[in-house]
């Protein structure tokens, strides 16, 4: 209850979920959905459960035998996902080997070709503006240079296909020269990433998220998924506080809540206090 917005001098108040920016919003609004999925208990299980925030894939291997009876209980269970919460309403898409062939999944399109493979390219929304960085912006070179190279990367890693990422390529060139960058400045960066290194990018980002890379003269260490940063304004009265400290006192509604919280581990994070100069410059003048 403390997300407060201003519309035409009249004061409201969220009063349900989190407001979106919030730097904890992802990872509550998966805590959560993680909870209420562990209310469902599906008769047909599918192969595949894959969720990142609302996003949701599910893969099913139906019986051809049984396949009314398996695709009444499937279309049963997405119902009753439905039904978990009553403000929580997921939109499926369904795929269909026989029917529809081809669904989006986070940035990705995901077809069947000749019921044999699949192929994957970018997916891009409609509503999309691609508003980049304006080369007449004053960021300096390297920031326009990283953001254009990590772009051309996530398209050469979402294409699995030569003519797909040649597509997206041209596309990408079309947006930048429009956003005013010369030929000059982008010819560079783009002879960087080439479809023939795809295999190359794949194996060095797997390497990243699921490998720690040690530093040097010291010992490799597993990486603890269960740290979380706890972000609040410098005090040194709370240099040396812990997670029990954080946590101790709240009143938990919901015991499975209580009992992630009690035995993950949090890290301590400063962030800085807003000054006067802040103030100033977010402040608004009426009257000038």
């Amino acid at each position: 209850y403390n997300n407060l917005i201003c519309f035409h001098n009249s004061y409201y108040i969220q009063k349900n979920g989190v407001a979106m920016g919030t730097s904890t919003a992802p990872q509550i609004a998966s805590i959560y959905l993680d909870l209420l999925e562990k209310q469902l208990n599906p008769s047909v299980k599918p192969i595949l459960w894959k969720r990142y925030l609302d996003d949701i894939i599910l893969i099913y291997e139906i019986d051809m035998t049984d396949k009314e009876r398996q695709l009444n209980e499937i279309s049963q269970f997405l119902k009753d996902y439905n039904k978990l919460h009553e403000k929580i309403k997921i939109t499926w898409n369904y795929f269909d080997l026989n029917y529809s062939k081809r669904i989006e999944f986070l940035d990705l399109k995901l077809k069947v070709e000749n019921n044999t493979h699949i192929n994957i390219s970018t997916h891009q929304k409609l509503l999309n503006k691609y508003l980049y960085i304006p080369y007449s912006s004053y960021h300096p070179p390297h920031c326009k240079k990283g953001f254009i190279h990590g772009e051309l990367l996530r398209y050469l890693l979402t294409n699995n296909t030569l003519l797909g990422f040649l597509q997206i390529k041209s596309l990408f060139w079309k947006r930048l020269r429009q956003r005013g960058y010369p030929p000059n400045f982008l010819k560079p960066i783009f002879r960087k990433i080439r479809f023939e290194d795809r295999k190359i990018h794949l194996q060095r980002a797997l390497e990243n998220n699921f490998k720690f890379t040690p530093m040097p003269n010291r010992p490799a260490q597993k990486r603890n998924t269960s740290i979380f940063p706890f972000k609040i304004v410098y005090n040194p009265l709370y240099r040396n506080i812990t997670s029990y400290d954080l946590w101790h006192g709240i009143d938990f509604n919901d015991d499975d809540i209580k009992k992630w919280f009690t035995r993950s581990s949090f890290k301590l994070c400063w962030k800085n206090s807003i000054n006067l100069g802040q103030l100033l410059i977010t402040s608004r003048f009426y009257g000038l």
